[in-house]
């Protein structure tokens, strides 16, 4: 396999096998990273990723009498929490309980009555309309 340009060698007598494998490479968004030879002049690591955020890939020398090198990989990981969303808090000491009252009896006459309008959804216009945020 040629990684520089992903298609089959020359030589190869199984080429379906290898165009078969590189549409499922292209598929699935994968990518080889190890491009270097591992062993004499071939490549016989598969370390294939969609993650495109490798910093480096690097061979080391085989350790004691191996005869393949060691793949070293550094990957771009971000650290730290997702900032929360900041949610408004209600002051309800300077509530407008007077309007309150009054919007809550328009509600209750007309909840009774009609039936139109979903419970939940007349309570948050209440609340929004009557208890002002802190500040």
């Amino acid at each position: 396999m040629n990684w520089s340009n992903e298609s089959a060698s020359d030589t190869c007598r199984f080429i379906d096998l290898y165009d078969n494998f590189t549409e499922n490479m292209i598929n699935h968004n994968l990518e080889q990273m190890v491009k270097i030879p591992t062993r004499n002049n071939n490549i016989l690591d598969l370390y294939l990723t969609n993650i495109h955020q490798v910093h480096e890939t690097k061979t080391l020398p085989g350790l004691g009498i191996s005869e393949h090198d060691i793949v070293f990989h550094e990957i771009k990981v971000k650290r730290g929490r997702i900032k929360p969303i900041p949610r408004q808090v209600k002051s309800y000491k300077k509530a407008n309980w007077s309007d309150f009252k009054k919007d809550l009896a328009i509600f209750t006459n007309t909840f009774t009555n009609t039936k139109t309008q979903t419970t939940f959804g007349t309570c948050l216009k209440l609340k929004s309309t009557c208890y002002p945020p802190y500040t």
